[in-house]
């Protein structure tokens, strides 16, 4: 790992989103890595302006399939989406701050969550947060998630103690879910760990889109 400051922006944006890029396609086999977005750091303080942005409370995927397939032809280049057999979304998420976090992340085992489960939201990126509500969405992109409610049958998992030298990489979207794969979307959040002792969780993620010829 060439990054040694998580917090230096320049080593983020280059020689870390380099790194993901590799291992994404070594660990998936895919003919070709883009990197979506910027590394997201995040944190569990809520801080108008803070540079960091906060831990997401609710139980998620980043993409709706209508916004990852949408995504997937913008950042295609000058190919056509019809053109690659597969696509495939994948975060890696890291852990940056000591162990044990106080808001570690969990994930919902993708094989217990249905098909026709997750309601679309939009994401409303602004500069502040208007005077006057509702913030209708923005027309020109389909930029949504979708949100999970909660079901008997959903199993959960998390890795707690996470060191800095461990990564989480799960799926966001992929598009064999037309073929019968049911392990095609994580959803996932963080969770208040009440154990004593336990560290302000800091972390930093990536999210990719994988190609297949």
């Amino acid at each position: 790992m060439q990054v040694t400051d998580f917090k230096d922006r320049s080593q983020l944006d280059n020689k870390y989103t380099a790194e993901i890029a590799e291992l994404v396609k070594q660990l998936s086999g895919a003919d070709k890595v883009v990197i979506l977005s910027p590394p997201v750091l995040r944190q569990n303080k809520e801080e108008p302006g803070a540079s960091y942005q906060p831990r997401a409370k609710d139980v998620h995927t980043d993409y709706s399939p209508g916004n990852a397939e949408w995504s997937a032809q913008h950042r295609a280049g000058q190919e056509h989406l019809s053109s690659y057999s597969r696509v495939v979304f994948i975060n890696v998420w890291r852990c940056i701050s000591s162990p044990p976090q106080d808001w570690p992340l969990a994930m919902v085992d993708a094989r217990t969550v249905e098909n026709d489960e997750g309601v679309p939201y939009p994401m409303i990126i602004v500069e502040k947060i208007p005077d006057e509500l509702p913030i209708r969405p923005l027309p020109f992109t389909p930029i949504e998630g979708a949100n999970f409610h909660y079901k008997d049958r959903h199993e959960w998992r998390y890795f707690s103690n996470m060191t800095k030298d461990e990564v989480l990489a799960f799926k966001l979207f992929d598009s064999d879910k037309d073929k019968g794969n049911k392990s095609w979307r994580c959803p996932h959040t963080a969770f208040f760990d009440d154990r004593e002792g336990t560290i302000p969780r800091e972390s930093v993620e990536v999210r990719t889109i994988c190609y297949y010829n």
